[in-house]
């Protein structure tokens, strides 16, 4: 991870902001888990915007008729963006309040861990079942969801939207786990 890039003291992206706005620079498919997380959005309560980079693998023809399936069923929370330049999103970082990750995967990726670094906390999904090990030892992810289930994807959207000690406690977590890992 390029610190010079993702860092607390990048400048913030200049746009309006009316809500609670997560960010998700994912490519939108079925490995990156976009249709589970969407799957979720229609148990969530609160008002939120999810700023959705507008990017498909489109090689394959199973691919094709993902995106085709997913553009016709993008949930109300959902704003799709340009692509970005990488030397840019760390702005977007910055902007948002939380940050989405890897819903499918079951362990961090980059997104989870540029986001904590710009000082943001990150839903991505953990399987509890992947060990991590650091230095020769085996820690504790404290990435959230620890399930694909989509109402509980939305309980813990809920949690970060509404309550700012919950995702103040979460993202002291995963700075502490981040900060150890990288």
């Amino acid at each position: 991870i390029d610190r010079d890039i993702f860092n607390e003291n990048t400048n913030e992206l200049i746009r309006k902001k009316n809500k609670f706005t997560f960010f998700s620079p994912n490519r939108i498919e079925k490995f990156k888990g976009t249709d589970i997380l969407w799957n979720s959005l229609k148990y969530c309560k609160t008002d939120f915007d999810i700023l959705q980079v507008n990017w498909f693998g489109e090689t394959q023809n199973e691919e094709r008729l993902y995106k085709k399936n997913m553009l016709s069923n993008i949930p109300k929370q959902v704003k799709l963006i340009p692509m970005i330049k990488y030397s840019e999103i760390s702005k977007y970082y910055k902007f948002a309040d939380a940050i989405i990750g890897n819903m499918f995967i079951g362990n961090h990726e980059l997104v989870a861990l540029e986001g904590v670094l710009c000082k943001k906390p990150v839903l991505s999904y953990t399987d509890p079942n992947i060990p991590i090990v650091a230095d020769g030892k085996e820690i504790s992810s404290p990435f959230l969801p620890t399930s694909k289930d989509p109402k509980k994807i939305a309980e813990i959207i809920e949690v970060i939207v509404s309550s700012s000690e919950k995702r103040d406690e979460l993202f002291k977590k995963q700075y502490e786990f981040v900060s150890e890992m990288t």
